[in-house]
């Protein structure tokens, strides 16, 4: 007997009173906060954060944060280094800590998570046991697909296609909710959609592909933090498993917790489901070059033409000495070399951009005009590009930047070939088509390009626009039929004796979105009240299918106005940027105020003109 005591106990390991860097689920406090330690005993838990943030700044820790484990919801009885519920402003050195405690959790509990209710940060599936987080195991479809033959080759077809979305070992915690931008062949701007996801993470998409594209999911929660993107051939029904332990995986770098690791943080089905996991392993090697990457480009803005050409052209060769070095399959390589060929034609599409916020970078306080202190590529650097780098490669377009590098040069008269200037149109038709609908003369110039997937991607885009629009008709008021600069006057004047806020906004902006977000609550609280009223204005470059999306949970009333229209509105009130705000008192007086940004002064702006 004593010996099967003996032997019970050594197969029972009890929870530790302590876990070090404990691995999490998921975490949408990832850019901001590292869990570093949680202490359980009979009477507390205590949670250890280290916080990295802009020096200056401040966060804040909710008064009503709790934490959830064995399916007790424990409350915060304490906190040391921060107080909960005010302004904890950062040290010069933008890195501070602080440990938060809660009352005791079960013994039986092997994981944790950390809540601070609505709109605030969340930790899920924090690891008790020392071991780690454990997922389901994938599908065997998918093994199996991964393991196929690889292909990297793009497909020029236009088909719906079917995405089935499982995210491993789903906590509710994480929401309801998958964001998921599509890029297609010749399409600048994505399509952004919104998955719904069941009680077990499962949700489905179906959209139309134009020619092979890039598929970009991620929580809303936790924005711009992506497992990865993929691949897609149009016409396939593919399923995609998400790992959403890559929400805290910018915590797991800065605590030296990465190093090393090849985690897959997303498996698929269908053509590129080889490539796309091969993809996965070559990720943490640099061989791309981004002109978003303001430590290479640091000195862009004082480079000749000349210059900046055989700077970007040296970069690209020394990645792909890169690439030619990695221990990869041949198509992998083969891809990555057309990946950073789209690269570094972007980076002189691009050249304006890289320039310019490489110039505010090293001049901050600057107020002038930055193009009247760097150069603009010509000719002969344009020339130079093409020699090196085909654009009327078709291999670019299963690339992130193969579209964009086309955008904006006519390469073809570069010699970069008949298919780059061919495709600039078809691509100017497709944003065109993704807008409104196409003039007769347009219609010719697609006619002309003699290209049936070309001719098929594009008018399928304008009848889907077309369906679009007739779904706004019903959520949007008729612009008044006045004069362009007439126009601002006509929409406000029915409300004349109240006060009137306008916001200038479009769906592809993410800080209009972020304050339609915060705003909308004012208006069945803080500013509650008859007298208010709120109008939107937004230009056709937002996205139809989004913009019909969005509309039911902004209240107020909507136009969707044109270039010409917009630009008088801007010009007026000299509109910096959006979003923007226009107050009209009482009176019918209107005054821009881009100080509105800030939520304090709206509420009071608002309140003063009452």
């Amino acid at each position: 007997m004593t010996g099967c005591i003996a032997m019970l106990a050594s197969c029972t390991q009890q929870r530790p009173d302590a876990v070090d860097n404990p691995e999490v689920l998921y975490s949408s406090a990832a850019n901001t906060l590292d869990l570093t330690r949680v202490e359980m005993t009979d009477s507390s838990t205590v949670l250890h954060f280290n916080a990295t943030f802009r020096p200056g700044w401040w966060i804040q820790i909710a008064k009503e944060a709790f934490v959830v484990a064995d399916g007790d919801t424990i409350a915060m009885t304490s906190a040391e280094g921060i107080v909960p519920g005010e302004e904890h402003y950062m040290p010069e050195s933008g890195k501070d800590s602080f440990t938060l405690t809660f009352g005791p959790i079960s013994p039986k509990a092997t994981s944790l998570t950390f809540n601070e209710g609505t709109g605030g940060w969340i930790i899920a599936g924090i690891d008790l046991t020392g071991k780690g987080v454990k997922l389901p195991s994938l599908p065997s479809s998918v093994t199996k697909a991964e393991k196929g033959d690889m292909t990297i080759d793009p497909v020029f077809e236009v088909g719906e296609t079917t995405i089935n979305f499982n995210v491993l070992g789903y906590d509710p915690a994480m929401g309801d909710k998958l964001a998921v931008m599509v890029y297609g062949t010749g399409m600048i701007t994505p399509t952004e959609n919104s998955v719904i996801l069941d009680e077990n993470g499962k949700g489905t998409l179906t959209t139309t592909l134009y020619g092979t594209s890039t598929i970009n999911p991620y929580f809303e929660s936790v924005s711009n933090t992506t497992p990865a993107s993929i691949l897609a051939a149009p016409g396939e029904t593919i399923d995609i498993c998400i790992d959403p332990r890559f929400t805290n995986l910018i915590s797991r770098e800065r605590l030296g917790l990465a190093e090393g690791e090849s985690h897959f943080y997303i498996h698929s089905t269908g053509r590129y489901a080889p490539l796309n996991l091969a993809l996965q392993e070559t990720s943490k090697q640099d061989v791309g070059i981004s002109v978003f990457d303001t430590e290479k480009f640091a000195d862009a803005w004082k480079m000749t033409p000349e210059e900046y050409a055989d700077f970007v052209l040296d970069l690209r060769d020394r990645k792909s000495a890169t690439i030619d070095s990695l221990d990869v399959d041949p198509a992998v390589k083969q891809h990555l070399h057309n990946s950073l060929n789209a690269d570094a034609l972007f980076a002189f599409t691009d050249a304006p951009y890289a320039m310019v916020n490489s110039f505010y970078m090293a001049h901050p306080e600057f107020k002038g005009n930055p193009y009247d202190s760097i150069a603009s590529l010509t000719d002969a650097e344009y020339l130079k590009a093409a020699k090196a780098i085909n654009p009327s490669d078709p291999s670019l377009f299963a690339s992130y930047n193969g579209a964009s590098a086309l955008a904006d040069i006519d390469w073809s008269k570069y010699d970069g070939g008949e298919e780059a200037g061919k495709f600039r149109n078809y691509e100017m038709l497709m944003a065109k088509a993704s807008q409104s609908t196409l003039s007769n003369e347009q219609h010719k110039e697609l006619a002309a390009l003699n290209n049936p997937f070309y001719t098929k991607a594009v008018t399928t885009k304008e009848q889907e626009t077309i369906e679009r629009l007739k779904e706004l008709e019903k959520l949007i008021s008729p612009t008044p039929e006045v004069a362009d600069d007439a126009l601002f006057d006509a929409i406000v004047a029915p409300y004349k004796g109240k006060v009137v806020l306008v916001d200038l906004w479009n769906t592809w902006c993410g800080p209009c979105r972020a304050a339609l977000k915060a705003n909308e609550p004012l208006k069945s609280g803080e500013l509650a009240n008859d007298d208010i009223v709120w109008v939107y204005i937004a230009d056709e470059s937002s996205d139809p299918a989004k913009y019909a999306a969005m509309l039911p949970d902004i209240k107020g009333t909507h136009f969707r106005v044109n270039q010409n229209q917009i630009s008088e509105i801007r010009k007026r009130f000299n509109v910096d940027g959006i979003p923007f705000y226009i107050l009209v008192d009482r009176d019918g007086n209107a005054t821009g105020h881009p100080d509105f940004r800030d939520h304090s002064k709206l509420v009071d702006g608002i309140k003063g003109a009452l």
